[in-house]
């Protein structure tokens, strides 16, 4: 019993090393980079949670005074972050959350506060855009220009062309997929 016990003690390390190189870099993904991207994502959704109720306050100072409700409130924070998260249109969701579906919600009143949320995800979605703050929390990406590097100018591949000569610009009435 006491010779089992110590031969995987002596074998386990080397049989675990014998798995590869995934075992140790999943390993290390999953203790290290996870948790790291969980806090980072955590901080991040906080301070766009605070610059969103900022942003509201502002507004609600600015414009609207106490005619704001709960559920505009709601949907203003969450388009002000939507948009800080995700960029792209103003547009709200499809759906509103969760708790606007339930039996008490489907309700004229309800659907007026689901409306409510709609127009607040709206105006908060347009205030960050105005805001300017995304480009701020993006990360930067070099992007070089084509006619600098010709490595990123595509060429022709026929067998006629050994000179490899650079493709014309596609226009509207050449682009593939155009044809009826």
């Amino acid at each position: 019993m006491r010779s089992c016990f110590l031969t995987s003690l002596a074998f386990g390390p080397a049989l675990a090393c014998a798995t590869g190189c995934n075992l140790v870099s999943n390993t290390h993904r999953t203790m290290v980079n996870e948790p790291l991207l969980a806090t980072d994502e955590f901080v991040l959704k906080h301070r766009f949670k605070a610059l969103a109720h900022e942003s509201f306050m502002e507004f609600k100072r600015d414009k609207n005074g106490p005619r704001c409700g709960a559920c505009f409130k709601e949907g203003y924070v969450d388009g002000f972050i939507d948009q800080l998260e995700n960029g792209g249109t103003t547009d709200p969701p499809a759906q509103p959350p969760r708790h606007y579906w339930t039996a008490s919600s489907l309700t004229p009143k309800g659907q007026e506060r689901a409306s409510m949320y709609f127009d607040g995800f709206r105006t908060g979605a347009e205030m960050a855009l105005a805001s300017g703050l995304r480009r701020a929390y993006q990360a930067r990406m070099f992007v070089p220009d084509s006619t600098q590097f010709n490595s990123h100018v595509p060429r022709s591949t026929r067998p006629d062309d050994p000179q490899g000569a650079v493709l014309p610009r596609p226009t509207p009435e050449t682009a593939p997929g155009d044809s009826p």
